[in-house]
């Protein structure tokens, strides 16, 4: 099993804004053969679990809710994304 916690995460907020927002890794398609997960960030802070556990080889969708604009990166992973 691999364990993803959100201090492999860099958050770099550029605005405060009060607004929610989800972003998805994947397409729909894909997506519904992934396990969800939803993160939310709340005053730069990450609530609730700090690990996911997936196995090796699983599709996982993050789902993402944020109370401002954050840049949010995935280390290991080419991926990075602002979220509004």
């Amino acid at each position: 099993m691999n364990y993803l916690t959100y201090a492999a995460f860099s958050l770099f907020a550029l605005a405060a804004l009060p607004t929610v927002s989800i972003f998805n890794l994947a397409g729909s398609a894909w997506a519904q053969n992934a396990s969800a997960h939803s993160i939310t960030i709340s005053h730069r802070k990450v609530q609730g679990k700090n690990t996911l556990q997936v196995t090796q080889g699983d599709q996982v969708e993050l789902k993402w809710q944020t109370d401002e604009i954050v840049k949010l990166h995935l280390h290991g992973y080419d991926i990075e994304q602002t979220v509004t």
